[in-house]
């Protein structure tokens, strides 16, 4: 998964940039379960959201919770027809973005 997300990066951005221009922009969040992963992905040193996923992953297996609280985000151009995703686990400083 990790090889087709790096795939498509590029794909994204295109499609977040194209979003990002328009003069109108409709976004919507949905509060979704992220259930525990085997794995806690590492810090991504490139990646400013990777070190927020890694605190609040950590921080509920700490806990023994067997899931947290995430969001799906979703933005829609007016004049640019695309939709485009993004998730996060957190309502702080990495929600909002449209994907960069």
């Amino acid at each position: 998964m990790m090889q087709a997300a790096l795939l498509i990066a590029p794909l994204m951005k295109y499609f977040a940039d194209g979003v990002r221009e328009d003069t109108v922009i409709g976004t919507d969040d949905t509060g979704v379960t992220l259930l525990m992963p085997k794995d806690i992905p590492p810090i991504d040193p490139d990646d400013s959201r990777s070190r927020r996923i890694h605190e609040v992953l950590t921080a509920a297996r700490e806990k023994g919770e067997p899931s947290v609280g995430a969001k799906m985000w979703a933005y829609r151009g007016v004049y640019v027809r695309l939709n485009v995703f993004d998730f996060t686990v957190s309502p702080g400083t990495d929600a909002k973005q449209l994907v960069a």
